[in-house]
C-alpha cells in the first residue's frame, strides 16, 4: 500500500500497491551512508553534520517530528559546538538524562524509531544515544467524518511533518519511506508518497511516481485535484481511490 498526503490538508488519499546488525564505523561518512541505506533515504530522516569545539567532526541523526528540535539544539548540538574539549567528555558535556553509548546499527535503528537521537563522532567507533522524543500534543482531534466508538481518536492536521510523525509512530519500521514532491506550478503544494519498501510492488510504485511527476496543474488546493489525474478510471462507478483523515487507517492500509 502506498499513501499520498498533503501539507495543508487533513486528508489522505491512498492507492493500493502490493508487495545482529552492522557495527558503527570510525568513518562518519560510512555511518551517514548506512543511515540512509537503513531508512531508504526517507525524507523524514534528518542527518545534521557540524564541528565541535575541539574540531571533531560530528553527525546527529534523528527522525523529524519524533524529536524535540529545541531540545536537540539547546541541550545537544549547542554544548558540543561551544563546550566540548575532547570526544571522551561527550556524556559529561551534554546535559541530557539517559544518554548512553551504543556500538551497533540495529540498536540505533530501533531507538530512532521511538524518538531518540544518535550522535556519531569522526574516528570513534561508538555512537551516543540521547532521549529527545517529543509527542505531538496539539489538538489532534477525531475527524468529524470518521468518528469511532473504539480505537484512536487522532486525525491528520495541516502540518505535513506532523502527519508523517503520526504514521511513523504507528509503523516503527525503517522500511517505511516518505518521498516528497512539490506539485502545482503556482502553489508548490507539498505532497508525500508513503510506502513500505520491503513489500511494495515496484512496478506499481513506479507508476504512481510517474503519475505524480506528470501532473501539470497550476494549483493543488485539496485532494480532489490529484485524484482526478492519478486514478485509473475517472468515470468509474467503483472507487479506485480512497480517502482517510485517520493515521491508524492510513497505517493499516500500508500493511500487507
Amino acid at each position: 500500500m502506498a499513501i499520498i498526503f498533503f501539507s495543508f490538508l487533513a486528508i489522505i488519499i491512498f492507492i493500493i500497491v502490493v508487495k545482529g546488525g552492522p557495527m558503527i564505523s570510525k568513518d562518519i561518512e560510512i555511518n551517514k551512508d548506512e543511515m540512509k541505506r537503513i531508512f531508504r533515504a526517507s525524507s523524514d530522516l534528518v542527518l545534521y553534520e557540524f564541528s565541535t569545539q575541539c574540531k571533531a567532526k560530528a553527525l546527529v541523526a534523528y527522525i523529524e517530528c519524533l524529536v524535540d528540535r529545541n531540545g536537540l539544539y539547546n541541550d545537544l548540538v549547542s554544548p558540543l559546538i561551544k563546550e566540548l574539549n575532547s570526544p571522551e567528555e561527550i556524556l559529561n558535556t551534554v546535559p541530557i538524562a539517559g544518554a548512553r553509548e551504543v556500538t551497533d546499527m540495529d540498536t540505533i535503528t530501533k531507538e530512532l524509531l521511538v524518538g531518540n537521537a544518535v550522535l556519531f563522532i569522526e574516528n570513534i567507533d561508538t555512537a551516543y544515544l540521547f532521549e529527545l522524543g517529543k509527542w505531538e500534543r496539539r489538538a489532534i482531534e477525531e475527524p468529524g467524518n470518521e468518528r469511532v466508538i473504539k480505537g484512536p481518536k487522532e486525525g491528520f492536521v495541516e502540518d505535513i511533518s506532523v502527519n508523517k510523525g503520526l504514521i511513523r509512530r504507528r509503523i516503527r519500521n525503517p522500511n517505511l519511506v516518505f518521498e516528497d514532491y512539490a506539485i502545482g506550478s503556482q502553489t508548490n503544494t507539498n505532497v508525500s508518497l508513503v510506502y513500505l519498501a520491503d513489500i511494495v510492488n515496484p512496478s506499481i510504485l513506479e507508476e504512481v511516481r510517474e503519475r505524480l511527476k506528470n501532473i501539470k496543474l497550476d494549483a493543488i488546493l485539496d485532494a480532489s485535484y490529484i485524484e482526478q489525474v492519478i486514478k485509473d478510471s475517472p468515470r468509474s462507478l467503483i472507487p479506485t481511490v480512497g480517502y482517510t483523515e485517520k493515521p491508524d487507517v492510513a497505517a493499516i492500509c500500508n500493511l500487507p
